[in-house]
């Protein structure tokens, strides 16, 4: 099996802890905006709602990309991130959520109060994503370990079960040490040891749950690289310095790519497998254009427009038989572990994270509040596969050669499952590593 030669693996976790808080909290009155949405039981038709949805996980994924960024922006680190692992979580406190508490997550999340359309939409688009063929393999798992010795509510307990299809695993948090192994052996099983998990047994101290949103992903090009052109090249920085010497990737195929004039930036997609259901989206900003400033523009954009631009220029490419692209990608592995607290904080959720305002009555009689979301994802980018891909620099073209991707300064990718618009995964690279 192609996998087997270890070019292509990524995996990616996102990981709550629950502690115990004090019982006191404020109420606050709904917005107005939310308090106008459909009831339960008046669900808009499902298609429609599956949309809106989409759309609102959409725009939470693009927010959270672009904050990240922001907040490593004077650094210059490699990191990718997991959208969909963090939304997916998320949707978990949302449901054991009450007064500001619950307002702020679905602000932030883009939802309505229309819980069964809610839960519908969610697992339409799980099982979607759910892929196992001989060239990509989509997994996703969430998981909730309790304190055996505090029980959840029961409703809470169903819902998670019926509708979300979720584990619910009960151990003994007195046992720190026995729940972190416990825990440990769950994720690096989920990952298929591509993951090791950053928190310890001392983060468990004050811990009552522990959320787990996971995704595995394997993927081979749709047109692999060939081996024997990759050869040694400089990488440079967003100022033309050189920063390391990376193994360059080449080929020349019919790729689609666009134009989009608001990013100063052009889109090149790289597709997986064979079902046209998943593509790498690589941001190439232009000569002088920074990644950041390319990156905190594409909320404005939305993924919808740039698979228009993509169609519309295929279109064109077609028709006067243009389409092939020369194609320079290097070989890169990026592990990164983040906590996102803040991040998710500057977005609009911040009850959650506060023992005295937290109000997560809905998951079990003891107060609970957010103490911690721990982030950790891995990539590895080669010939024959991805999980994750990248861009930037020099695009240009004449009549005698076909347009030129050289991906040899810092650029950004997404991975999307196009049929949902769901962003899986995204990152930056400043100076790819490749470690095998």
């Amino acid at each position: 099996m192609w996998w087997k030669q270890g070019l292509v693996l990524l995996a990616c976790i996102t990981t709550v802890v629950i502690a115990q808080g004090s019982a006191t909290w404020q109420s606050r009155p709904l917005p107005a905006a939310l308090a106008s949405s459909t009831g339960v039981g008046q669900s808009q038709a499902p298609l429609d709602f599956l949309k809106t949805i989409s759309k609102g996980a959409e725009d939470f994924s693009l927010e959270l990309f672009s904050t990240v960024c922001q907040e490593v922006a004077g650094i210059k680190k490699n990191l990718m991130i997991s959208p969909f692992t963090v939304w997916a979580l998320l949707l978990l406190v949302t449901e054991g959520s009450s007064g500001e508490t619950l307002n702020e997550l679905q602000r932030t999340l883009r939802l309505t109060n229309d819980n069964l359309a809610l839960r519908q939409g969610y697992r339409a688009i799980e099982k979607t994503l759910r892929v196992n063929t001989s060239t990509i393999e989509v997994s996703t798992m969430q998981t909730i370990f309790y304190d055996l010795n505090r029980p959840l509510k029961r409703d809470f307990e169903e819902v998670i079960e019926q509708q979300y299809q979720a584990n619910l695993k009960p151990i003994n948090f007195f046992d720190q040490a026995k729940a972190q192994e416990e825990i440990t052996k769950y994720i690096e099983q989920a990952t298929r040891g591509l993951i090791k998990p950053s928190f310890s047994s001392k983060d468990l101290e004050d811990g009552q749950m522990v959320m787990i949103s996971s995704i595995f992903f394997k993927g081979q090009w749709k047109l692999p690289f060939n081996t024997s052109f990759t050869k040694e090249e400089p990488f440079y920085d967003d100022d033309g310095n050189v920063v390391s010497q990376v193994q360059m990737m080449t080929q020349t195929a019919p790729f689609n790519y666009a134009p989009i004039v608001e990013m100063q930036s052009h889109i090149l997609e790289l597709p997986y497998g064979k079902e046209d259901r998943l593509s790498m989206l690589i941001i190439v900003p232009k000569k002088g254009v920074r990644l950041n400033d390319a990156i905190q523009k594409l909320r404005n954009v939305g993924l919808e427009r740039i698979f228009n631009e993509l169609r519309d220029k295929e279109i064109i490419n077609t028709k006067y038989d243009a389409d092939e692209v020369e194609v320079f990608l290097p070989k890169f592995t990026t592990t990164t572990s983040i906590n996102l607290n803040s991040v998710l904080e500057k977005m609009g959720i911040q009850d959650v994270f506060q023992p005295n305002y937290a109000n997560l009555t809905k998951i079990s009689d003891q107060p609970l509040y957010l103490s911690r979301v721990i982030h950790q994802t891995k990539i590895e980018v080669s010939e024959e596969g991805t999980v994750a891909a990248a861009i930037t620099v020099g695009i240009f073209a004449n009549k005698a050669s076909p347009p030129r991707f050289y991906l040899n300064r810092p650029f950004a990718y997404l991975i999307v499952e196009k049929t949902t618009r769901s962003l899986l995964f995204c990152g930056q690279v400043t100076k790819p590593v490749f470690i095998k």
